[in-house]
């Protein structure tokens, strides 16, 4: 019940207009040229737009002057960077990348990496040069 109260706060809320400054527009059309499906909200001082670009499902962050503050893409093995892959595949062989998520700032870039194994589920974060650490592990239902 609360989940669907929930969803409905979100549907609700997606399906309003938001009046989207000029600087950030122009910010947003400068780097995403081919951006699709977009959707924009507005949160106090910043906007966040949630877009598609290249079948690639993304969401950036703005401050009210334009600046990009940061930005999540969420996609699949194949978008990963093929070192990064190599380097999942050597230490975890038999777990499968089942979904990615990679978030951007001005400092950093980190990948999300969800691995599926038979009996688990393995969360783990990965910086640009391969370092990883295991965020958490979740046992499936039987």
């Amino acid at each position: 019940m609360m989940i669907a109260s929930l969803l409905l706060g979100v549907v609700t809320f997606a399906g309003t207009s938001t009046e989207v400054n000029e600087k950030v527009l122009n910010a947003f059309r400068k780097t995403f040229t081919t951006a699709k499906d977009v959707v924009w909200y507005e949160y106090g001082d910043s906007y966040t737009v949630n877009f598609k670009q290249a079948d690639i499902k993304t969401r950036v962050h703005y401050d009210k002057n334009g600046n990009l503050l940061e930005s999540y893409r969420y996609y699949q093995e194949e978008q990963l960077p093929p070192y990064i892959v190599s380097k999942i595949r050597k230490k975890f062989p038999e777990k499968k990348i089942f979904g990615i998520t990679e978030c951007s700032t001005e400092n950093d870039v980190a990948f999300f990496i969800m691995l599926e194994g038979e009996k688990d589920w393995t969360k783990v974060r990965c910086d640009i040069n391969g370092y990883m650490e295991v965020e958490h592990k979740y046992t499936k239902a039987e």
